[in-house]
C-alpha cells in the first residue's frame, strides 16, 4: 500500500470506521535486507512482553485452539487419511467457526498466515482436483512469500482495528491486531520499504493522542524503536542516522511512559546499541546517560554504567586490562611495557569487522614491533567458528577468548566492565598505560599513530 493511502487508512480507521483495503505495495529489497529477514525467520518472534503499568492487564493471548484442531485435522486428511481416531464416549464439542470478516475471522487468518512455514507452500497436483503437493522454496521465493504475508497481515490487522476500535468488549482484539500491524511494518521495512517506518510512527503517535496509556501508544512506541534499531544493525556503519532516530524515539518512549521502566530501559539500550553499530558514540553515551539516572533499578543498568565507564577511559590508566587466550596462554597489558596498544574487539562473524581487516592488517604492519603490540578480544561463543577464522584469517595478534562458556560473547568479563556489546571496536593506549582513546576510527589510526611517535609515546615506558 501506498505510503498515502496507509496513512489516510488508518486516519480512517481511528475516526470513523472501517474501509476497504487497497492492496500493497513494496520497494525493491536489497540483499542486506533478505539475510537479515532470513535471521528473523529462522528464529521465533520475541515473546510479547506486557506493559508494566500502563494496560493493567498482560497482552491478550487469542484463543486459537479451535483454529488449531481444524489445522490439524486438515493436516491429517491430506497426509494420513488412511488413519483414523479412535472411538470416544465423550460427545464431541462442536467448534464455532467465525464469521467471514469479523474480528475474530480476521486475527484467526492473520495467525494463520504467521504459523504457516515459509519454507514450502502447497501447490494443486496437476490433473488431480482437491490433491496437493508440498513444494519446497528457494531462499529468493521465501523472501518473496514473506513480504507477501506481511502485506497480507497488514491490510488484515488494519481491518481489525477498524472493526473494534470503539469497542471496549473487544479491545483484546483491537491489541492483537495493533501487535500484529506494528510487526508486519517492521518486517517490510528491513526489506527495504523504509516507508513503512514513517507509517509506524505516524500510527504511534496517532494511539498516543486518542489514548496516551492504552496499551496501542506503548506497543507502537517500543516497536517503532525496535524496528529502527534493528535497520541500523542491519546496514551498519552504511546507515549511521537510523541509530540517531532509534535514539531519539527511545529517550520519547522512557519520557512517555516513565512507568514502562524496564522497557524504557531496554528500548534506551537497544537504541544506544544501535547509535554505536553506526559510530555515533556521542548519541549512545546520551541513551546510557539516561538510563543509568532514570532507571538505574533495572537489569540494564550494569550494562549503561560499562559504557559509561567506557566512554571516560580516555586520558585515564587502563589497568586490570587481562584474560585467557584461545590458544591456553595468558594476556596482560602489563606485559606489553614500553609499547602502544591497539585493542581489538572483534568478531568472526562480524561483516563490519571483516571489511575492516585487510585495512586493519595494512595499518599494524606500518608499525614497528617494538613499538606497537595489538591485543584481540573475541566476542563470539562459538570456539569452533573463531579457530576456523583464526585459521583462514591468520591475524597478527594474540586474542583473549576464555575458555569457560559463561565468559563468552557479551558475557565476556571485559566486554562486560566496559559495555562493549558492538563490534568492532578499537581502542588506543598508549606506551605509559594511557587511553588515547575508546573507541578509536580505524579511519584516524594512522593519524594517532604518528601523534604518538611525534610524542615519544612509543618508547616510554609504562608505570
Amino acid at each position: 500500500m501506498h505510503a498515502a493511502a496507509h496513512r489516510l487508512l488508518w486516519s480512517v480507521i481511528l475516526f470513523t470506521g472501517a474501509v476497504a483495503l487497497p492492496a500493497c505495495s513494496q520497494q525493491e529489497t536489497q540483499s542486506t535486507a533478505q539475510s537479515s529477514a532470513r535471521a528473523r525467520r529462522e528464529s521465533p518472534e520475541k515473546p510479547v512482553v506486557p506493559p508494566a503499568v500502563s494496560i493493567g492487564e498482560a497482552l491478550p493471548v487469542l484463543d486459537v485452539a479451535g483454529a488449531s484442531a481444524a489445522s490439524t485435522a486438515a493436516s491429517r486428511t491430506f497426509t494420513t487419511a488412511s488413519q483414523e481416531e479412535p472411538e470416544s464416549d465423550e460427545p464431541e464439542e462442536s467448534l464455532v467457526e467465525p464469521d467471514p470478516g469479523t474480528p475474530e475471522w480476521l486475527i484467526r487468518e492473520i495467525t494463520r498466515i504467521q504459523s504457516a512455514p515459509l519454507d514450502v507452500v502447497r501447490t494443486p497436483v496437476p490433473g488431480k482436483p482437491g490433491e496437493f503437493q508440498a513444494v519446497e522454496l528457494t531462499e529468493a521465493q521465501m523472501d518473496a512469500e514473506e513480504k507477501r504475508r506481511a502485506e497480507q497481515v497488514i491490510s488484515l490487522a488494519l481491518e481489525a482495528c477498524a472493526k473494534t476500535k470503539d469497542s471496549t468488549e473487544k479491545s483484546l482484539l483491537f491489541n492483537n491486531a495493533v501487535h500484529y500491524l506494528a510487526g508486519a511494518r517492521t518486517t517490510l521495512a528491513i526489506f527495504g520499504d523504509h516507508d513503512q517506518v514513517r507509517l509506524l510512527g505516524e500510527e504511534a503517535e496517532m494511539l498516543f493522542k486518542r489514548d496516551p496509556k492504552s496499551f496501542g501508544a506503548v506497543e507502537l512506541q517500543i516497536r517503532l524503536v525496535e524496528c529502527l534499531a534493528e535497520l541500523a544493525e542491519q546496514e551498519g556503519r552504511k546507515g549511521a542516522a537510523w541509530g540517531p532516530m532509534a535514539a531519539k524515539q527511545a529517550r520519547l518512549f522512557a519520557s512517555r511512559f516513565p512507568q514502562e521502566t524496564n522497557r524504557s530501559a531496554l528500548a534506551l539500550v537497544v537504541a544506544a546499541r544501535a547509535c554505536e553499530v553506526g559510530g555515533r558514540f556521542d548519541d549512545a553515551k546520551y541513551c546510557f546517560g539516561v538510563l543509568e539516572r532514570d532507571f538505574a533499578k533495572t537489569p540494564f543498568a550494569e550494562q549503561a554504567a560499562g559504557a559509561i565507564r567506557r566512554y571516560k577511559l580516555a586520558g585515564q590508566p587502563l589497568t586490570e586490562f587481562a584474560g585467557a587466550t584461545i590458544e591456553g596462554g595468558f594476556l596482560s597489558l602489563d606485559q606489553l611495557k614500553g609499547k602502544s596498544v591497539l585493542i581489538v574487539f572483534w568478531s568472526a562473524e562480524s561483516p563490519s569487522f571483516r571489511e575492516d581487516l585487510p585495512r586493519l592488517k595494512q595499518l599494524v604492519a606500518s608499525q614497528s614491533d617494538r613499538t606497537l603490540s595489538v591485543v584481540g578480544v573475541n566476542m563470539d561463543v562459538d570456539e569452533a567458528v573463531v579457530d576456523a577464522f583464526l585459521e583462514q584469517a591468520e591475524l597478527p595478534w594474540r586474542t583473549i577468548f576464555f575458555s569457560n562458556v559463561d565468559q563468552r560473547g557479551i558475557r565476556n568479563p571485559l566486554a562486560r566492565a566496559y559495555g562493549v556489546t558492538t563490534v568492532p571496536q578499537y581502542w588506543l593506549v598508549d606506551a605509559r598505560g594511557t587511553v588515547v582513546a575508546a573507541p578509536v576510527d580505524l579511519k584516524s589510526l594512522s593519524t594517532k599513530f604518528s601523534q604518538l611517535a611525534e610524542q615519544g609515546g612509543g618508547g616510554a615506558q609504562r608505570r
